[in-house]
């Protein structure tokens, strides 16, 4: 963090301030301020009764970076969400909001779901007891929100499954052509921007 802070002032010593705006980057919290629910989450793997099934996934294609979440109902699509996020945006980050965007769903209208990522490391990061990133902590609290409506699995990449399928077909789509949504950049944004930067002076 402190060299990063050193990155930045050089930049603004050398009249490229303003290159990148902090306001739109991801932010971290104290431990001692995050409460203790949404630091130890617990996941289900499954719900039982569920109404929907729903399969998520994240893509970046050509720069733009885009997720879905197919809801389905047995083997009929009730509901495609496509958003598109910025360029900035990482894949991991892409991830993370569809099962958030997800989760919302579930909430809103009060169903029951099993929520399907190839995502391994989104939900290690959600059970993650250390993570200071007021990004992830955000999708966190819509977990603890949803309690009892959701159920969050694993399923391998690149299997044949109909509504993992489904999903990455239109995480492509959302990458192009979905809704706009707006997350913070992570700071690996910021360290890639910055050399960049440096090595252009």
């Amino acid at each position: 963090m402190e060299y990063l802070r050193f990155q930045i002032w050089t930049c603004r010593l050398r009249g490229l301030d303003g290159v990148i705006d902090l306001f739109k980057l991801d932010k971290f919290e104290k431990l001692s301020e995050i409460p203790l629910n949404t630091r130890v989450l617990e996941l289900r793997d499954k719900v039982q009764d569920s109404h929907f099934e729903v399969h998520t996934d994240g893509s970046k294609v050509d720069g733009g970076v885009g997720f879905s979440v197919c809801i389905l109902h047995g083997e009929i699509q009730h509901k495609i969400i496509c958003k598109k996020l910025e360029p900035q945006n990482t894949v991991f980050q892409d991830e993370l909001a569809a099962l958030g965007e997800a989760v919302d769903w579930a909430i809103e209208n009060k169903k029951k779901i099993n929520i399907y990522t190839d995502s391994r490391s989104s939900i290690e990061t959600l059970k993650s007891y250390g993570t200071r990133s007021k990004f992830v902590i955000s999708i966190k609290n819509k977990f603890c929100l949803a309690e009892g409506l959701v159920g969050l699995a694993w399923v391998k990449a690149r299997v044949r499954i109909p509504g993992s399928e489904l999903s990455n077909h239109f995480s492509k789509l959302a990458s192009v052509e979905g809704e706009g949504m707006y997350i913070p950049f992570p700071y690996s944004f910021v360290k890639f921007t910055l050399k960049k930067k440096l090595l252009e002076v």
